[in-house]
C-alpha cells in the first residue's frame, strides 16, 4: 500500500493539481457556468414558477381530473390580464378591454406594427407581461396534458409497448418541464467532458514519464519492480476516483444550491408528458441524477484503464499527446451525441446502448492491461 500511496502522490503532485485547476476553471466558464447561472431562461421563467406552485398544491403527480384544475388556473390568469386591460385608458379607447380582445386585436392587425407598438407602449407591460406569460405557459401545460397519451409517432413494437405501459401506469402525469431535464442533461454532459479531459491530462504521464528517463532499467531488474505495473494501475484508479469526486462535489454543490433550484422536481418521473420523449426506465429525477453520476464514475475508471495502457505503449510524450487528442475528440463526439449521456434510457435509442458502450470501454481497458501485464512479466529490457 505504501508504494501505491507514493504513486498516487506522484500523480497528484503540485504541478498536476495546478494543471487540473486550470483545466477545470477554463472548462467551467466556457461550458458549465451558463447551465448553472442562466436557469431558467427568460422564456421559461413563467413555466418554472407555475410548475413549482402546482407541485406545492397538488404534489408531483397530477390525476386525470386535474385537467380542470389547470384550466381554472388559466382562467384566473386571463382574469388578471382582463383587469389590467380594463384599467388602461388607451386599451379601452381601442376596445381592447379583455385578454381575448387583445389577442383578436393582435391577430387582426395584419402587419400594422405601428398600432401594436402604440398599444404595447401605452399598456404597462411590466404589469401585464407576467399575466400574458402565465397564460401562454398554461397553454403549454394544458396541451401537453390533453395529448399525453398520443403515441402515433412511434413505429417500433417495443416502443409502442413501452408507451402503452407508461400511459397505463400514469407516470406521465408527473410534473417535469422539459427545460429542467434538458438543463440537467447539458450540465452533466459538460461535467463528464471535464472529468474525462482531466483524467487524460493528469494520468497520461503515469508510464510515459518513467520510460522517457529509462526508469524501467532499474525497476525491471527485480521481481518486485515488475509488479510495480499493477501498483501504478491501482494508483491511477485511486487518483481518478479522487479527481472525479472533487470535481463532482464542487460542481454539484454549485448546481444544486443555485438560486433557482430543482429540488421540488426530484420525485417527478422522467417520463413526464411535460418533457420531450419517453424513457425505457421508470426513474424519478433524483434517481436519474444518481444513475448519471454512477455512469460518470464508471466512464472515468474505464478511461483511466485505457489511458494507462496508452501511456505504457507510448515511448515519447509527443506520441502520447497525439493519441490523447484523438481520444479527447472521439469521446467528445460520443458524449455530446444524442445516444450516450443525452440518451440514458431514451426510448429513441436501444434500451441498453449506454450500458453496452460503458461495458465495452471497461472490457477494452481491462483486457488490454491484462494482456500487457503478461508481457511485462517476460519483458526483456536489455
Amino acid at each position: 500500500m505504501r508504494i501505491i500511496f507514493n504513486e498516487v502522490k506522484k500523480i497528484l503532485n503540485v504541478k498536476s493539481i495546478f494543471v487540473l485547476c486550470m483545466i477545470s476553471f477554463v472548462m467551467y466558464y466556457m461550458f458549465i457556468s451558463s447551465e448553472i447561472n442562466l436557469f431558467p431562461s427568460r422564456g421559461d421563467e413563467a413555466i418554472y414558477t407555475i410548475a413549482k406552485e402546482v407541485i406545492k398544491q397538488k404534489g408531483n403527480h397530477l390525476e386525470d381530473e386535474d385537467l380542470g384544475y389547470l384550466k381554472n388556473l388559466e382562467l384566473n390568469f386571463k382574469k388578471e390580464a382582463d383587469n389590467y386591460l380594463k384599467e388602461n385608458e388607451y386599451a379601452k379607447d381601442l376596445g381592447v378591454d379583455s385578454y381575448d380582445k387583445f389577442q383578436e386585436f393582435n391577430s387582426n392587425l395584419k402587419g400594422e406594427v405601428k398600432k401594436l407598438d402604440e398599444l404595447s407602449n401605452n399598456i404597462s407591460f411590466k404589469e401585464i407581461e407576467e399575466s400574458l406569460s402565465k397564460i401562454r405557459s398554461m397553454g403549454y401545460f394544458i396541451d401537453n396534458f390533453e395529448n399525453k397519451d398520443n403515441n402515433s409517432y412511434i413505429e417500433s413494437g417495443a416502443q409502442k409497448d413501452r408507451l402503452t405501459e407508461i400511459n397505463k401506469t400514469k407516470v406521465n402525469n408527473d410534473i417535469l418541464p422539459w427545460f429542467i431535464f434538458d438543463n440537467y442533461n447539458s450540465f452533466i454532459i459538460n461535467t463528464t467532458l471535464l472529468v474525462l479531459v482531466s483524467i487524460i491530462f493528469i494520468l497520461g504521464p503515469i508510464f510515459t514519464k518513467d520510460e522517457v528517463v529509462n526508469m524501467e532499467v532499474l525497476q525491471y531488474t527485480t521481481r518486485r519492480g515488475r509488479r510495480l505495473y499493477k501498483d501504478k494501475i491501482a494508483a491511477a484508479l485511486i487518483s481518478a476516483f479522487i479527481m472525479v469526486t472533487l470535481e463532482l462535489s464542487i460542481l454539484f454543490t454549485l448546481f444544486l444550491t443555485r438560486q433557482n433550484t430543482v429540488e421540488l422536481f426530484y420525485n417527478s418521473n422522467i417520463n413526464s408528458c411535460f418533457k420531450y420523449g419517453a424513457n425505457w426506465f421508470d426513474l424519478t429525477l433524483i434517481q436519474y441524477i444518481i444513475l448519471s453520476i454512477i455512469i460518470v464514475y464508471t466512464l472515468a475508471f474505464a478511461l483511466a484503464l485505457i489511458i494507462s495502457y496508452v501511456s505504457r505503449k507510448s515511448h515519447r510524450y509527443i506520441t502520447f499527446t497525439g493519441i490523447s487528442l484523438l481520444i479527447v475528440i472521439s469521446l467528445s463526439k460520443i458524449i455530446t451525441s444524442n445516444t450516450i449521456m443525452l440518451g440514458i434510457g431514451s426510448i429513441d435509442t436501444p434500451q441498453f446502448l449506454v450500458f453496452g458502450f460503458i461495458s465495452a470501454m471497461l472490457l477494452i481497458g481491462v483486457v488490454s492491461l491484462e494482456v500487457r501485464y503478461k508481457k511485462e512479466k517476460l519483458l526483456d529490457i536489455f
